[in-house]
């Protein structure tokens, strides 16, 4: 049924076969096939159904589509048979058990999997699902900490570092000093970073720092920040420093590039 390219001599699926379907099944999902890909994937469910990779990327597929219960049997096999080495498939277990209200789980499933690799997060994928669990529960200060340690494995996700910054938090969890110590860090590791030139901006608006957090959001878009609040919010730090000329100057640019930008149904 498969062709000879996906079967040996002995009628099983050779290692080669299963490595090109799996890529050819991201490649999929990266063009939004999400049922191609999972359907391309069967050749390998019928010969080895406890392949972890395969059962992590279906259970991956399946979350992402909000397939809970689905996906936690697909992403429980993969588990099992790494013996919980699989990070990926651990955080996305994690994942599911947060989505359906089960944070005890979540828990449980996130420790087990650090034990399982000797407690050495060497991707970051444990610490940054760690992150997100605290910061589901409204734990701020300990979700920085799991992302600036998933931050320091992965230092070009400029994502993790903001979300390590605390800068997009509610105000309850938002600590200005530990924003502009992360974020510095950040840019010494990522100069041509627009994003984080403009994230800085706002960490220094929030302490009312005017000058420099124009400055920043000058320098992010000399550099082509695409960031929408860009704009808006050095009109405001403008305002806020008296310089109302520029600051009328800079919301009326705003005004005309969402102009641009909208959509009529």
């Amino acid at each position: 049924m498969f062709g000879d390219s996906v079967m040996d001599k002995k009628g099983a699926i050779t290692d080669e076969s299963i490595n090109r379907l799996i890529n050819d099944s991201r490649s999929m999902l990266m063009e939004g096939k999400l049922e191609q890909a999972i359907d391309n994937l069967l050749p390998i469910f019928k010969a080895r159904p406890d392949h972890t990779e395969v059962n992590a990327l279906v259970g991956a597929i399946l979350l992402s589509v909000q397939k809970f219960q689905l996906a936690e049997q697909f992403l429980y096999s993969a588990v099992n048979s790494s013996q919980w080495r699989n990070t990926g498939a651990v955080s996305n277990l994690a994942q599911v058990f947060m989505h359906t209200d089960a944070v005890p789980l979540a828990v449980k499933t996130l420790l087990r999997g650090m034990e399982a690799i000797g407690n050495d997060d060497t991707t970051g994928t444990l610490s940054l699902c760690f992150g997100d669990l605290a910061y589901s529960v409204g734990n701020y200060s300990e979700a920085a900490e799991w992302y600036l340690v998933a931050a320091l494995k992965r230092p070009s996700s400029i994502d993790i570092w903001v979300k390590a910054s605390t800068i997009r938090y509610p105000n309850i969890g938002r600590n200005y000093k530990l924003a502009e110590n992360v974020l510095m860090q950040a840019l010494d590791l990522n100069r041509d970073s627009a994003e984080l030139l403009f994230h800085l901006g706002l960490t220094m608006h929030g302490t009312e720092r005017y000058i420099e957090a124009i400055t920043f959001y000058q320098e992010a878009y000399r550099m082509g920040c695409m960031n929408t609040d860009l704009l808006p919010t050095l009109a405001t730090a403008l305002h806020s420093n008296g310089q109302f000329t520029e600051a009328l100057e800079i919301y009326q640019r705003a005004v005309t590039n969402q102009s641009q930008n909208a959509v009529f149904l």
